[in-house]
């Protein structure tokens, strides 16, 4: 949803009033936080499908442990399951759960991205229609649907308002956050729950194999020597609310989300432009919107997903638009903490950005022998205290040239 015809005045504040993620480094945000902190390896074998003829063998899984307990769950596609954990988590945040955990506000609406949905009912299908089995396609047919997650949500929670699914490839989640905010800041809606959720499946782990995208030895962001990522699985969801309803339910926002910008190159189905220009375009709108100058950003949750072509592009942005400041700007990727979650990646990215922001603590990077020359400063600096700087910012990338920049700030 683009702002462009209203000034920056003319738009409300939003804020961010819950949040709610689970991913392989944590059941919640504090343990997931926790896990980045220490740097502890959370990658393991997959063993859910076959790996064989991939040359990587290991992803960031969510523990099964973690897990709501079956029945009725079992049957839900694992995107589900996920997904309505993170935002049950967002609903308590937000002081918005009430008893039986039938939502306070009914009216609720649900905004939602993913990129597999429920893929693994959608392989099922497939399989049981080869092999002429006609009992239960119609079931795994219905579960393997994006959309089956807003709606289940809707289901559990007693919840009758909108219901969105939004899939622009690893910028969904971003981008699904971003226009919510605006629907809420242009004085359409007064409160949405946006968020994501992705999990492991064959088709997408092998798929990412075939383009050569999966790292045989380490996800190494923003190193000289990477050789691509980790993928991951979990979700987030962020409550977004208007200034009027904070202040009528006397609730304490947690921050702003002040801009969101987005842009599309259009370079190559795969790979994004060399000089990131997308995503320079998508930063200079989210800091516009958010009435910030590049010199008050203190740390950048980027994309990273440490394959060569994306973190040349995106350090190329960041160093044409920031120049000599970017040396005082905190660079970091969580993706070797918890996978390259797709769809769900700037959902769960923009949940560690706020709790960023309230720690007033950068995301650390992990260190690497060889970082690249025009961000080693950045990279250290994310490993230190803020000391400057008032914006907190997100950015995803995606195929197709998808970039998206969501700018938060104290609230």
């Amino acid at each position: 949803m683009a702002l462009a015809h209203l000034s920056r005045s003319s738009l409300r504040p939003v804020y961010v009033t819950g949040l709610g993620l689970v991913s392989a480094a944590g059941a919640d945000v504090g343990a997931t936080w926790a896990r980045i902190a220490a740097a502890q390896p959370v990658v393991k074998p997959v063993q859910r499908f076959d790996t064989h003829g991939c040359e990587c063998h290991v992803a960031a899984q969510v523990d099964d442990r973690d897990l709501l307990p079956s029945p009725p769950h079992a049957r839900w596609p694992r995107f589900v399951r996920l997904g309505q954990m993170a935002f049950d988590a967002a609903l308590i945040h937000a002081e918005l759960l009430g008893a039986e955990s039938r939502c306070l506000d009914p009216a609720l609406p649900v905004w939602c991205s993913t990129t597999g949905g429920g893929t693994e009912y959608g392989e099922e299908c497939v399989v049981r229609a080869r092999a002429g089995q006609r009992g239960g396609i119609i079931a795994s047919a219905i579960r393997y649907q994006a959309r089956y997650l807003p709606h289940k949500l809707q289901e559990i929670y007693g919840l009758h308002g909108a219901a969105v699914t939004l899939s622009n490839a690893c910028a969904s989640g971003a981008d699904l956050i971003g226009t919510a905010a605006n629907l809420i800041a242009s004085g359409r809606v007064e409160r949405i729950a946006a968020g994501g959720a992705e999990s492991l499946s064959t088709l997408l782990f092998h798929g990412f194999s075939c383009l050569r995208a999966l790292s045989p030895t380490t996800c190494r962001p923003f190193s000289l020597s990477r050789d691509g990522l980790w993928l991951g699985e979990g979700a987030a969801f962020v409550i977004l609310e208007s200034e009027a309803e904070v202040i009528r339910r006397k609730v304490t926002p947690i921050a702003r989300l002040a801009g969101y910008g987005q842009a599309t190159d259009l370079h190559h189905i795969a790979h994004p432009h060399p000089q990131g220009l997308a995503l320079k375009q998508a930063l200079l709108q989210a800091f516009a919107q958010a009435g910030v100058a590049p010199e008050e950003v203190a740390y950048i949750n980027t994309h990273g997903t440490a394959t060569p072509a994306n973190d040349e592009s995106e350090g190329n942005a960041y160093e044409s638009i920031f120049g000599d400041h970017l040396a005082r700007v905190g660079l970091s990727s969580i993706k070797n903490m918890t996978g390259h979650t797709l769809g769900a990646a700037g959902a769960i990215e923009a949940v560690m950005t706020i709790e960023a922001l309230r720690r007033s603590a950068p995301l650390p990077a992990a260190p690497v022998a060889d970082p690249l020359p025009n961000l080693a400063a950045s990279l250290a600096q994310s490993r230190e205290p803020r000391t400057n700087g008032r914006a907190f910012v997100s950015t995803n990338s995606g195929f197709g040239g998808a970039n998206a920049a969501l700018v938060f700030l104290p609230a």
